[in-house]
């Protein structure tokens, strides 16, 4: 590496000589700069800017140099001082002007076609016209809007829905409905929190996301594999490709790591849209096609998790036909199933050297472990190297308890496997079982210890000496996705639920947080309803940290998570959270007028058709059978399926009837092509027993409004000793209620686990076990301080007023509330200043200003010069300064014409103490 250090000096006593040798040297160096860059700019094959100079024959190369040069002062007019600042909704062409040079096509024109925000966005970054997807600053102003307006949008809707009831009991009216008062007062403070459910990517979002994904786990049953898949996109030759053929340059025949960031960095839009295009085509070709490389999926979840350096990540659920079991089915069938689809053998590098290479970099753990390996005082958290093992078994911690001699006898016995894989070379390698035998331990014995030592029940995969640090993957898979993957058999329902809750919300737990301290200090300070949403709106707003391959994917609406069921909300109380109209509709309806709430589907399974196969059919059926697609009874609509399940098993005969038309005007139903996954709220049997009995007798007792008879006087002693005809049969309610609850509930003990989580620190250790890989390389990015926002948040954002129905005496000065800085920009030197400074530098200042000048003109002609190690010293007063602004001038005016943007920064100049930035004019 290249070091200099040197003494600087303002002395006039210089000879002569070593002014003329630096003359010389200076001479040398700015022709040898001149001859490399008339060199390079032959070499058309080489990744460079796309975008042209601003430059014409009348304007100049600098435009702001040439003003500064020719303007004897310069007068900075404010006339907007005092006024409302202008949204950033509406300032698209004035935040970028350089996209909009004629200020025209913004999204707040008016068009003859209503065109929504959503779809505007879309054309912007996915047009052939890429300027847009190369301006990270207008995806995240994109992002940013599209949140804002989703947060406004949700705090409407939050103000329209209520119980139907006043604290009192009585119904509300049309006159109560449309007085503001009477609103804020009856405003639900719960759903402060829950309005940011829509907002893509906020923790509410996911926090529904985990609850829709324990009733996926409640009615469908122990899901067979866990499995991870990370991105590798240097790997991924495709990307490169399809950037370069879309700014019309030529793939490069190999690409350092600056150049290829500065590439990938050049249109994150192809790059999201690639990868997404990725994983659905795996998931479709590959993972659900017939050859069945991981067995026959038939459900499925997966979510998309972005790291910090921006690309994501898949965390993938996988239900399997006839999958065993743990624990229903023979351990030894158990083992088959995970050894036919999983493995830990590193190929033959001479009959497989694909599948080698592959296993060698992408699966195989660092023997030196990463820092975030002894994050828990252990020598490697993700518990490598794991153990050999002849075949696969799995360790159950014993039920009688176990005393310290077995415990002591079991450790030794593993350190003693331990030592002889260390003192073991490449040379002699041999099988787990030869080793085994070396130490003269039986497999009985061997795996007699791991019971003794285990606390919970773990798989012990088959494992060679050589392959301790190899993660488990499936070969096919391993070559379809070519980057790393983890894959993990699912065992109980405790570690179900535990990685379940560890992964889904583990990167939001912190901003979950973060937003429920600011409703509880909200509500300290005895805010009204209203103030409240606004606060939690802004807190989210403000306060979180994206990448920029997350923010595409939410500007452009691409998948963040993705299930094979549909997953809906069914009511069971008749006093639960409704909808109101919109406030226009109940305006516009007569005074006597009852209509005032949205149909929920409670409401049109009570007025579902009047026939056999309806009279006998449950709430919990008919959500999960039917969906509502129209208004019109006979219109046999061709809806696909939400979630694409046109290929999937269909629900019903196709001679059978699939659309129907409810009573009483309420819409019209269709049959599904595959049930969904219904989800409802739930009481505990102790604590709340008539609620708890009141449920599943609305979801499971066929009725047309449920009531209690007077003959009783509890829903559970009803449901316990009352009876009730069915098909002409008459059967206990519990029978009844039993036989269908059985339909909805295979994994029966969920709450119960549940409200065993442990904190999350043991959650955040149960992911590194499922997806050690990914998970590592998470702690190591969260180590360097990427996922802390710091004291970077932004400022309070100003969320617009949620529309009122009434006089809103709250309302404060908002003037008064608000306070604005303005930073002004910084005046570069004039263009006779900056050469009258670099006239007066003294040789060994001129010797380090042509040095880095010498290697800024090597770096914008495309070389890759070492970095600049550079140390200048000297007393003050000796002309540091006047050489850091000289230098500062020369490598901004060479690097102008690289940047898009005229206020992009080219020069970035930084200092230790604040006297010292002072002193450069920072």
């Amino acid at each position: 590496m290249h070091e200099q250090q040197m003494e600087v000096s303002d002395s006039e006593a210089s000879e002569s000589s070593e002014n003329s040798e630096a003359e010389d040297e200076e001479q040398v160096l700015s022709k040898d700069a001149d001859n490399e860059s008339i060199k390079d700019s032959k070499d058309t094959n080489r990744i460079s800017q796309t975008s042209a100079p601003l430059m014409t024959a009348f304007l100049p190369s600098d435009l702001s140099q040439f003003i500064l040069d020719n303007e004897d002062d310069i007068l900075c007019l404010a006339p907007g001082e005092g006024n409302r600042p202008t949204k950033a909704q509406e300032a698209e062409r004035q935040c970028f002007p350089a996209l909009f040079p004629t200020a025209c096509n913004t999204f707040q024109e008016s068009r003859n076609t209503r065109l929504t925000f959503n779809r505007y966005i879309n054309c912007r970054l996915q047009s052939c016209d890429n300027r847009f997807a190369k301006t990270p600053e207008y995806i995240f102003w994109a992002q940013y809007i599209n949140d804002v307006t989703t947060v406004s949008a949700s705090m409407c809707i939050a103000m329209r829905k209520h119980s139907g009831q006043d604290a009192e009991g009585r119904p509300l009216t049309r006159e109560r409905l449309l007085d503001g008062d009477t609103i804020k007062r009856l405003l639900n403070r719960d759903l402060a929190y829950k309005s940011l459910t829509n907002v893509r990517g906020s923790p509410p979002y996911w926090e529904k996301t985990m609850r829709d994904l324990f009733a996926m786990l409640r009615q469908l049953g122990m899901p067979t594999w866990f499995c991870s898949f990370s991105a590798a996109d240097r790997r991924w030759l495709e990307i490169v490709e399809a950037i370069c053929a879309q700014q019309n340059i030529e793939v490069p025949d190999e690409l350092n790591w600056e150049s290829y960031c500065n590439l990938i960095a050049s249109n994150p839009v192809t790059c999201c849209r690639m990868f997404d295009q990725r994983v659905h085509h795996f998931f479709n070709d590959i993972i659900k096609s017939q050859a069945n490389p991981i067995g026959e999926v038939v459900d499925f979840f997966f979510r998309t998790e972005f790291q910090m350096r921006g690309w994501p990540h898949i965390h993938a659920i996988l239900w399997i036909s006839n999958a065993p079991v743990f624990n229903v089915s023979p351990d030894q069938e158990v083992y088959d199933f995970i050894d036919k689809y999983i493995t830990c053998q590193i190929p033959d590098e001479t009959t497989d050297p694909e599948l080698h290479e592959m296993v060698t970099k992408l699966q195989t753990h660092s023997k030196r472990h990463s820092p975030s390996c002894k994050k828990s005082k252990k020598i490697c958290r993700f518990n490598f190297p794991r153990p050999i093992s002849p075949d696969t078994f799995i360790a159950r911690p014993t039920d009688e308890p176990t005393q310290k001699s077995e415990i002591d006898s079991a450790k030794n016995l593993l350190e003693n496997i331990w030592k002889l894989i260390d003192s073991g070379t490449e040379e002699d390698e041999q099988s787990a079982l030869a080793l085994l035998q070396k130490a003269s331990v039986s497999i009985d014995n061997y795996q007699s210890a791991f019971n003794v030592l285990t606390k919970k029940s773990t798989i012990i995969l088959k494992r060679g000496p050589s392959e301790c640090w190899v993660n488990a993957y499936n070969p096919d898979l391993l070559r379809s996705w070519n980057a790393n993957i983890d894959v993990q058999f699912c065992l109980d329902a405790y570690s179900v639920i535990q990685y379940v809750v560890s992964y889904v919300t583990k990167s939001e737990r912190q901003m979950s947080q973060l937003i429920r301290q600011s409703q509880d200090e909200a509500r300290a300070g005895n805010v009204d309803a209203i103030t409240e949403l606004r606060t939690i709106g802004s807190k989210y707003l403000t306060n979180r940290e994206i990448s920029i391959m997350e923010a595409t994917y939410r500007s452009i609406g691409l998948k963040l998570k993705e299930t094979s069921r549909e997953v809906v909300f069914v009511p069971t109380d008749d006093n639960c959270i409704r909808m109101s109209l919109p406030l226009k509709v109940i305006q516009s309806q007569h005074g006597d007028s009852t209509k005032l709430w949205m149909l929920n589907i409670m409401d049109r399974y009570k007025n579902r058709p009047d026939t056999t196969e309806f009279n006998s059919m449950s709430l919990a059926h008919f959500a999960s059978n039917f969906r509502v697609v129209s208004t019109k009874p006979t219109e046999e609509e061709d809806d696909a399926e939400e979630d694409e399940n046109d290929d999937e098993t269909v629900v019903a005969q196709s001679k059978q009837q699939t659309v129907f038309k409810l009573m009483n005007n309420s819409g019209t139903i269709k049959r599904r092509q595959k049930l969904a996954v219904i989800r409802f709220a739930k009481y505990h049997q102790d604590k709340d027993a008539e609620k708890y009995f009141l449920n599943l007798l609305s979801l499971y007792l066929p009725h047309r409004g449920l009531s209690l008879p007077s003959t009783f006087s509890s829903h559970e002693e009803y449901h316990n000793t009352g009876k009730v005809t069915l098909d002409g049969v008459v059967v206990t309610i519990h029978e009844a209620v039993s036989k269908e609850l059985r339909k909805f509930n295979k994994m029966a003990d969920i709450d119960e686990i549940l409200t065993e989580m442990p904190g999350d620190d043991a959650l955040e250790d149960a992911w590194t076990q499922i997806a050690p890989s990914s998970e590592e390389q998470r702690q190591a990015e969260m180590e360097e301080g990427l996922e802390d926002g710091g004291d970077d948040a932004l400022e309070p954002v100003d969320l617009p007023e949620v529309p009122s129905t009434g006089n809103d005496t709250s309302k404060t000065n908002r003037k008064e509330q608000r306070s604005y800085t303005l930073e002004p920009q910084k005046q570069h030197l004039s263009t006779d200043a900056a050469y009258a400074m670099k006239a007066s530098l003294n040789a060994k200042q001129q010797l380090v200003f042509n040095y880095i000048r010498k290697w800024s003109l090597a770096v914008k002609n495309g070389k890759h010069p070492p970095p600049i190690r550079l140390f200048v010293t000297g007393p003050g007063g000796v002309g540091k300064s006047q050489l850091i602004h000289c230098i500062e001038d020369e490598c901004r005016h060479i690097f102008m014409d690289m940047v898009d943007s005229p206020d992009s920064i080219t020069v970035l100049l930084t200092a230790f103490t604040g006297s010292a930035a002072f002193n450069i004019g920072m």
